[in-house]
Formats: C-alpha cells, sequence, structure tokens
C-alpha cells in the first residue's frame, strides 16, 4: 500500500523564500509544459511639436503551471525566442504652392520587456533608426526604412519567493510589453510632416515560442525498511518476568534512495499502553535521500500484565522549493507488544511438625511388615 500524500499546512510557505537547507540531492530533473505563442503591433506618430511621441504595446501568453504529483518544485525559468521588426516611415504632405525641393526626416526606437509572477526583465533595445524623403514643396514626399528582423530571446528565472505561483494544474500569464518612440525632425515642407514607428513583436518565425522550464527534485519516500514502501513494523517483546530486564529493539526510518528531496518526521503519536515502553523516537528535519535515522524502544516490566501500543508517524517533505509542491505522509505505524507474568517461586517444603508425623507414620508401618506371620 502507497501512503496518500496531502498538501503541507500553509504555514510552511513562510520557509519558502528561505531555501538554506540543501535538498537531498544537487541533482534535480526539469520538465517543460507545451510552448505557446504571442503577437504584438501597432504604431505611434509624431507630427513637427517639439519633442518626441511614445506608445506602449502590450500582449501576453501563458505557459502550463508545474504539477506538483512530479515533484517538490526547486527553480523555473520562462524562455522566449521572438522577433521584433521596426518600420519607421516619414511624409510630407504637399502644399501645392511651390516647386521647391525640401528633405525631411524622422526616427523611432523601440524597447521591450517582459513581466510575470517572480520575472521582470527587459530586452534589448532596437536602436533609433532613421528615414528620410525629398519632394517638391508642392507634392510632398513618402519614405520609410526598416530595421529589419531583430532576435528578442531571453531566459528569465523565477524568483524563489514566486515558486509558488507556478504550482498547479492552470496556467501562468506571462506579459510582454513594448514602448514604441516616433520623433520627427524639424519641418521644412510647408504641409505637415510626420513620422510613424510601427512595431511587430511576434513568435510566429524562426522557431519562436514562449516556453517555462521547471526544474524540481522528487519526493520524499519514507519507508520502515530500506528497500521496500513498508508503512507497519511490529515490535514484540515477548513474555518476561516480573523486573526482567528486556532487550531493546532497534528501529530505522528510511528516506529511500533517489533524486529526491529530504525527509522531515514532523510529528508522532502515542496510542494505547505507551507508558509501558521507552523510545528515544523524535522528531527530525532533512534527511537525506537514501539515509535513514535509527532509533530505539523498550519494554517496562515493573507491572504485571499483557500491554499493547502504537506510534503513528507523520513524515513530509523537506522545507525546500515550493511549500505548494510538498507532500505530507501518513499512515506509518510502529506496533509494540509484550507481556509481563510472575517469576515462579520454589518448590514448596513440609513444615516440621508434618515431618515428625510422616517419619513416625513411616516407622509403624516397618515394625508391622516385620511382625507379619509366616
Amino acid at each position: 500500500m502507497t501512503p496518500k500524500p496531502t498538501a503541507l499546512a500553509a504555514a510552511v510557505a513562510a520557509a519558502l523564500g528561505s531555501m538554506a537547507s540543501a535538498p537531498a540531492s544537487a541533482l534535480t530533473v526539469s520538465t517543460a509544459p507545451p510552448p505557446s505563442s504571442f503577437s504584438i503591433t501597432g504604431s505611434v506618430l509624431d507630427g513637427e511639436t517639439a519633442g518626441s511621441t511614445s506608445t506602449t504595446l502590450s500582449g501576453s501568453t501563458t505557459v502550463g503551471e508545474f504539477n506538483s504529483t512530479l515533484g517538490v518544485l526547486m527553480g523555473a525559468s520562462i524562455e522566449v525566442t521572438s522577433t521584433r521588426t521596426q518600420t519607421v516611415a516619414v511624409s510630407a504632405a504637399g502644399s501645392g504652392k511651390s516647386a521647391t525641393q525640401f528633405t525631411t526626416s524622422g526616427s523611432g526606437s523601440s524597447t521591450a520587456t517582459i513581466t510575470a509572477a517572480g520575472v521582470s526583465g527587459t530586452f534589448a533595445s532596437i536602436p533609433s533608426a532613421t528615414a528620410s524623403c525629398t519632394g517638391k514643396d508642392s507634392a510632398g514626399c513618402k519614405g520609410s526604412t526598416a530595421g529589419g528582423d531583430i532576435a528578442t530571446n531571453g531566459s528569465f528565472a523565477v524568483s524563489a519567493a514566486s515558486l509558488d505561483s507556478y504550482v498547479g494544474t492552470g496556467s501562468e500569464t506571462i506579459n510582454f510589453s513594448a514602448t514604441v518612440t516616433a520623433t520627427q525632425g524639424t519641418g521644412t515642407f510647408t504641409g505637415a510632416e510626420t513620422t510613424t514607428n510601427a512595431l511587430k513583436w511576434n513568435t510566429s518565425g524562426k522557431g519562436g515560442q514562449v516556453s517555462a522550464t521547471y526544474t524540481y527534485l522528487l519526493h520524499a519516500a519514507p519507508s520502515l525498511a530500506a528497500d521496500a514502501d513498508l508503512l507497519t513494523l511490529n515490535l514484540d517483546f515477548g513474555t518476561l518476568f516480573l523486573d526482567e530486564d528486556a532487550a531493546a529493539q532497534t528501529v530505522n526510518l528510511f528516506n529511500r534512495a533517489g533524486e529526491r528531496v529530504g525527509l522531515d518526521l514532523d510529528s508522532i503519536t502515542p496510542g494505547g499502553d505507551s507508558s509501558a515502553f521507552t523510545t528515544d523516537l523524535a522528531a527530525f528535519f532533512g534527511l537525506a535521500a537514501g539515509g535513514s535515522n535509527a532509533f530505539t524502544f523498550d519494554f517496562i516490566t515493573s507491572t504485571l500484565g499483557s500491554f499493547s501500543a502504537s506510534y503513528n508517524l507523520l513524515f513530509s517533505d523537506a522545507d525546500v522549493g515550493a511549500a505548494s509542491s510538498r507532500f505530507s505522509f501518513s499512515g506509518y505505524t510502529i506496533n509494540l507488544t509484550g507481556n509481563v507474568v510472575r517469576r515462579p517461586g520454589p518448590a514448596a517444603i513440609p513444615a516440621p511438625g508434618m515431618l515428625g508425623l510422616l517419619g513416625g507414620g513411616l516407622l509403624a508401618l516397618g515394625l508391622a511388615r516385620r511382625r507379619r506371620p509366616l
């Protein structure tokens, strides 16, 4: 029978920020849910007024959460592979008044960020790009320049304090934001001059995607045996005489081997005739995978009778990683039995008076046999 794991009380969440307790193994395994995609498209226009004009474009996608049945979440990162394309376009409206040629120019740039629970990151900015056009004042002009496909990639670690946000069977939202800026140069045409900066940011090409990678350790594996899942152990001290010394018995509690977190023994609940036994069994924390702790039990024989006791044990994953991914383990029991009986006394010896009577009787019996006629 395998114990059913249950979530630890929320009180252990306070331990999440402190990951000083070493896991049972330095090695971790990783898993990644299916990747997702996103797309952001927009533009900003700046006229001949002084300064620049900016706008913020935004979009989002989701990544699958970590399923805690796999183990204890120790770390998470968000990986982004995407492309940004910036196009700066400048134009001047024709006035219909002059054939004189003029040139107008403008520039554009953009920045990009990612935010999510425990993640706040910045991608490389797109450098300022300049576009210009030349034309008659009467006709105006149009011109543009494309910044090309700019790789926008990154890997962003989730802070330890936010790991719990990524535990579950749903999804976690990943937000993307781009600030797009356009700057129109000094006007030369009679007609209005404008600069537009258009941005397209998506994961549609060149293997683009958004994904989460989770690193974890397997759950602890408490057992009352080294090589099997043993939930119940019976210790029989047998039948002893009153005040006879019992032979102490040793019990080993194991965290079975594997790439798993340490094991905590959180509580011990005695039952039955526990006062008839003694033990050094006590709570412990962070028992490494493949390790064991030994405890002794002894039987008190100062009282006649039959005695039985039980010790119910509650284990849990050590306090590392995301608290909400840790399991607790119940159903482990150590049963003790023992009997105390009175030591039998020596064989009964007749009293002195009785010895005299007995001797006299035997003498009379012998005389009678001698006087028997032939």
